[in-house]
């Protein structure tokens, strides 16, 4: 229920928002699930953790994402690291993966986690 501005680091990633800053190992994240909303007006991106968030006392096992249906083709320029190829040489989805990225932006996201 919070908007939070995500930042993708070699090994995590960082979810910045108004009040709260998490960082998240990649290797925390158990499933990545894409979810179409019921209204059918978007997607929700999931992201299953162990161990969980802590924000307090409360422990969130996923992260909930939602991508609205109507957004536009996005480009994301990446800052790659110079030997990408060879530290991801072994990953399938490594060659999708190029400065810039174009697409929907649900696609481009989901793609770079699938990498990292």
């Amino acid at each position: 229920r919070a908007t939070f501005e995500i930042i993708l680091y070699g090994h995590v990633f960082k979810m910045h928002g108004a009040t709260y800053d998490f960082t998240v190992k990649y290797k925390h994240i158990q499933k990545i699930l894409v979810v179409p909303a019921s209204s059918g007006a978007g997607n929700y991106l999931v992201f299953s953790l162990d161990p969980p968030l802590r924000k307090g006392n409360t422990m969130y096992n996923s992260l909930v994402c939602f991508f609205d249906e109507t957004e536009e083709e996005e480009e994301v320029h990446l800052n790659l690291p110079s030997d990408f190829d060879t530290k991801y040489k072994d990953v399938k989805s490594k060659d999708k993966v190029k400065s810039p990225m174009s697409g929907p932006y649900l696609d481009v996201v989901t793609t770079l986690f699938q990498v990292f």
